[in-house]
């Protein structure tokens, strides 16, 4: 295994994936604590916020390594933060399905060699189901 194997192993979303319950606890309470806060800080409705979930790359490019991700620390807290955020209302595009599907069908890749960060193929996804969201929609009315 070579060192990059072993930090896709290791590492979802730029975080460790192993985790214990404390972790994920703490955790949890903090994403508690955003969503309690979140209308009393920004004044707005939920119907005015739309969250985008990023993918687990470079899981997500491989059937195989992505399979091992799900459990990981990034995994169950990304699943966390969706559940919560729906519950309440909130519009929330998940990226996983969408970069998935856009690699399987032309390999493409949603970050820079060098870094983690979405290169141009990437924010040009996410902008297209961001025009495609409610929340969206619902700015354009006005």
């Amino acid at each position: 295994m070579n060192d990059t194997d072993e930090a896709i192993e290791k590492f979802v979303g730029n975080t460790r994936a192993d985790f214990d319950e404390e972790r994920l606890s703490d955790s949890k309470r903090a994403v508690d604590k955003f969503f309690e806060e979140l209308p009393l800080q920004t004044g707005l409705g939920n119907d005015r916020i739309l969250f985008v979930l990023d993918g687990m790359r470079p899981q997500l490019y491989d059937p195989g390594t992505g399979m091992k991700a799900n459990g990981s620390y990034f995994d169950l807290m990304r699943k966390y933060f969706m559940e919560v955020a729906v519950k309440k209302g909130y519009e929330v595009i998940d990226m996983q399905p969408a970069f998935i599907e856009k690699h399987d069908s032309e390999g493409m890749r949603f970050e820079f060699p060098t870094d983690g960060h979405w290169n141009e193929i990437g924010h040009n996804l996410v902008a297209e189901k961001i025009k495609a969201s409610a929340v969206y929609s619902k700015f354009l009315r006005h």
